[in-house]
């Protein structure tokens, strides 16, 4: 981990793009495998984290998009970490649009989603769950 730490200062001093360094976060903590479990939940947080504190919406990776995630960890583990790196990007990409467009909706009134408990916020009006 000592190891882990001090290739990180050097990404970092070198000013990758974000999806440079996200991509090295979480290949590189997968490939030091320093728990006996959860080292990809880690490795997802650290990518994150990455987005996060420039203020960027991470990447999401959805059950659907699991083979094309396990497909570009695959090619960085061949030694193609851009491959990754620009995976990693068009993912970010896409939350960013999400995002916005949530956004957009919310302060145009028109938000309409769905709430934990079952009920929907439909604009600002909050519609509890119907009674079964």
């Amino acid at each position: 981990m000592d190891r882990f730490f001090a290739l990180y200062r050097e990404i970092q001093e070198r000013g990758y793009s974000v999806n440079v360094e996200a991509a090295w976060l979480h290949h590189r903590f997968v490939r030091t495998h320093p728990f006996q479990d959860g080292n990809g939940r880690t490795s997802r947080l650290l990518m994150a984290w990455a987005y996060i504190k420039r203020s960027l919406p991470p990447p999401v990776i959805t059950a659907l998009g699991k083979p094309d995630y396990i497909d570009a960890l695959e090619r960085a583990d061949a030694g193609r970490l851009k491959a990754f790196s620009d995976y990693i990007g068009a993912l970010s990409v896409a939350s960013l649009i999400s995002a916005t467009n949530l956004a957009e909706d919310a302060l145009a009134g028109k938000l309409n989603r769905a709430n934990g408990n079952g009920g929907r916020t439909i604009g600002d009006i909050y519609h509890p769950p119907e009674a079964k």
